[in-house]
C-alpha cells in the first residue's frame, strides 16, 4: 500500500509540474522605455553601425564620399576619422572592440577586398589574405570570419586563411551576424529579381538553411538583424508602408515561461529606424533614425530663386488641371495620391 501511495504521489507531482509547464505564462513583451538622440550632424549615415562599448563607429556621407566617423555612445558631435583606405565599406567590429572589419569598393565591382583596421595603431589597415566579399562578420571568439560572395556564404580564419564555402543560397547574402553561442549564422538575403529582402539562418556547420520568418510580411522587407549580447533577443528592421521600424524576437523559452514566436514591434511613428545594434551592456539598442521628406519649390523668374510651393509640402510628381485651379500630387514618402486647389485647400 505504501509503495502504491508513493507512486500515486509521485505521479501527481509529475502531472502537476506538466500542467504548470503547459499553462506557464509568456514572457512580458519587450518595450522601449525612452528615446535619446546620440548625434545629429545632419550628414547621412551609412550602415551598419558598430560599437566597442564606449564609442559608435559608422560611415557618414561627406562631399559625396563615405567617411569613417565616431561618436561617444553617451552622445555628442561625431568625429571624422582618417584612414589610408579609399571607398571604405564598414562591415563589423572585433569582439574585443579594437579592430574594424571593412571592405574597399573598387569601381563597380560587387565584391570588395577585405581588411582589418586597428583602432589602437592609428587606423593601420591589414589585408585579410586574398578574401573578397560584400559583407563580413567576426565569430564571437574572434577566430573566424563569415563573409558573403555572390549567392554564397563563406568561412575563413580571422587572418584570411583557409577560406571555405559554408552554404549556397538563392540570393545575395548581406548583413551576416553570428549568434552569441556560435551555433547559428543569420543574414539578410536580397532577392535579385524583385529586390525584396528577408532574414535567413543556417547552422554554423552549414546545415539547416531556412528562412527565419516565412510569410510573416508580404512582401518581405526584413533585414539587418543583431542578437543581444546575452542571446535572449534578436532585433531587426522591417519596412511596411514606407516606414522602417524595429522588431524583436524572444529566442528561447524557459521552464516556467514560454516565448511568443512572433516578433514584437519596438518602435512606431513617422520616423524610420534602421540597422539596430544592441549596446554591449544589453541595455540599449543603437539605431539610425531618419524621416525622409521632400520640399515642393517653384522657380521665381523675377528673383532668380526657388520659393516654397504649397507651403513646401513634402510631395512629388505634380500634375495640374487644364484650367490651372487644381493640382494632383504624390505624398512623399508614403506614396499616397492627393489633389487640392492651388491655395492648398480642399
Amino acid at each position: 500500500w505504501h509503495r502504491k501511495a508513493s507512486f500515486l504521489g509521485s505521479l501527481a507531482i509529475v502531472l502537476a509540474v506538466y500542467i504548470a509547464y503547459l499553462l506557464r505564462p509568456p514572457f512580458a513583451p519587450p518595450y522601449v522605455a525612452r528615446f535619446a538622440p546620440i548625434s545629429s550632424s545632419g550628414r547621412a549615415k551609412v550602415g551598419p553601425i558598430v560599437t566597442d562599448g564606449p564609442d559608435i563607429y559608422f560611415l557618414e556621407l561627406v562631399g559625396g564620399h563615405q567617411s569613417l566617423a565616431r561618436v561617444p555612445v553617451s552622445g555628442g558631435d561625431s568625429t571624422l576619422l582618417t584612414s589610408s583606405l579609399d571607398n571604405l565599406q564598414l562591415a563589423d567590429i572585433s569582439p574585443n572592440g579594437r579592430e574594424l572589419l571593412v571592405g574597399t569598393r573598387v569601381g563597380t565591382q560587387s565584391e570588395w577586398p577585405l581588411w582589418k583596421v586597428s583602432l589602437d595603431a592609428g587606423l593601420r589597415a591589414t589585408r585579410l589574405g586574398s578574401l573578397v566579399g560584400h559583407a563580413a562578420t567576426y565569430s564571437p571568439n574572434g577566430e573566424q570570419i563569415a563573409y558573403g560572395v555572390g549567392f554564397d556564404l563563406y568561412l575563413a580564419k580571422s587572418d584570411g586563411s583557409e577560406p571555405r564555402r559554408l552554404t549556397s543560397t538563392t540570393g545575395v547574402v548581406r548583413w551576416i551576424r553570428w549568434s552569441p553561442d556560435s551555433s547559428v549564422l543569420r543574414f539578410t538575403l536580397l532577392n535579385p529579381q524583385n529586390r525584396t529582402t528577408s532574414l535567413w539562418e543556417v547552422a554554423s556547420s552549414g546545415r539547416n538553411l531556412r528562412p527565419l520568418l516565412p510569410r510573416w510580411n508580404n512582401p518581405s522587407w526584413e533585414c539587418c538583424g543583431n542578437w543581444t549580447s546575452d542571446g535572449k533577443y534578436f532585433v531587426f528592421q522591417s519596412t511596411r508602408n514606407w516606414s522602417s521600424q524595429i522588431f524583436a524576437i524572444r529566442e528561447k523559452s524557459e521552464l516556467f515561461r514560454k516565448r511568443d514566436p512572433l516578433p514584437v514591434q519596438l518602435t512606431s511613428g513617422p520616423v524610420s529606424y534602421r540597422g539596430p545594434v544592441p549596446s554591449r551592456d544589453g541595455r540599449r539598442i543603437l539605431v539610425v533614425a531618419d524621416q525622409q521628406r521632400s520640399e515642393l519649390l517653384r522657380y521665381n523668374q523675377a528673383t532668380n530663386q526657388f520659393d516654397p510651393f504649397l507651403g513646401g509640402l513634402s510631395a512629388e510628381s505634380l500634375d495640374f488641371t487644364r484650367d490651372g485651379k487644381w493640382v494632383a500630387f504624390v505624398g512623399y514618402p508614403d506614396g499616397a495620391l492627393w489633389r487640392c486647389k492651388l491655395d492648398g485647400t480642399e
